[in-house]
């Protein structure tokens, strides 16, 4: 095939067609001075601006014409000696920035462009692993050093931020209390260590005397419990604390079944979990 190229009339003037007859047999083409596009895939600026992803993802950079393409994910600015895109995808699997760029065959090259893709993952705790917002607690007496088999319990709180959530909740399940021979006692917030006054005065050593229900699921930040333990009358409190996301599988978060301290006066014990 003959290739025309350069052909002038006299010194200046550039012929850009030539005919045989009525069709063209040489048409000179314009230079190519616009870079390329490059457009990351997937990305919805409408619908998921924030190109958010609760999974990982494989993104496809494409262009608009033949070029090379090259990108970077690890914060540098991309150049010619960067990783070359074969097309294949770049997999994300946490979040991270692309920074990339193409040049086309006429040299054209476009500018740095960068698209952060934001990976939250949320993983399921391992089945052995207490729940992050339970909706059960129970109390598992103990007793004290005087006497294993009888707990003695004035006051019990459970905190999501500064809410009690045991306030005025009565327990769903539980042993009868010893002077009143029922277990429909509800937390009051009252913390009265009188004799013969706290609400609550049970037998039965390891036993789930009380189980709560909070009625929805919450991260819980502090648990208080006060026992029966004057200054007069000291005593090295024991429980066990165990909480449940569906009141089936139950997990312990505080053991205190084998305390040998007596228990701080007026605060009773705070524990943050």
């Amino acid at each position: 095939m003959l290739g025309i190229k350069d052909v002038r009339i006299g010194s200046s003037v550039q012929v850009d067609k030539i005919y045989c007859g009525t069709d063209v047999v040489y048409q000179k083409t314009p230079d190519d001075i616009t870079p390329p596009i490059t457009s990351p895939r997937p990305y919805d600026a409408i619908n998921n601006p924030t190109n958010t992803y609760d999974a990982p993802q494989t993104v496809y950079l494409d262009a608009n014409e033949m070029c090379d393409t090259y990108f970077t994910t690890d914060g540098t600015t991309p150049t010619t000696a960067s990783t070359h895109y074969v097309g294949d995808g770049i997999l994300v699997d946490v979040t991270k920035t692309i920074k990339y760029f193409s040049v086309d065959q006429s040299g054209n090259t476009e500018t740095v462009k960068e698209l952060t893709y934001t990976i939250n993952i949320v993983e399921e705790p391992p089945p052995d692993s207490p729940p992050a917002f339970p909706r059960y607690v129970r109390f598992i007496g103990y007793g004290d050093q005087a006497s294993a088999s009888t707990t003695r319990l004035v006051e019990f709180q459970v905190f999501y931020g500064a809410t009690n959530l045991l306030l005025n909740k009565v327990p769903i399940s539980g042993e009868p209390i010893s002077t009143g021979a029922s277990v429909n006692v509800a937390t009051d917030g009252i913390v009265n260590m009188g004799s013969g006054t706290y609400p609550i005065w049970w037998s039965g050593q390891g036993i789930p005397t009380l189980t709560y229900d909070l009625l929805d699921w919450y991260d819980i930040s502090q648990v208080k419990v006060w026992m029966f333990s004057t200054v007069g009358d000291p005593r090295q409190t024991k429980f066990k604390i165990d909480i449940s996301a569906d009141n089936v599988a139950w997990f312990n978060i505080i053991d205190h079944s084998l305390n040998t301290t007596v228990q701080p006066d007026g605060t009773g014990w705070v524990f943050t979990v």
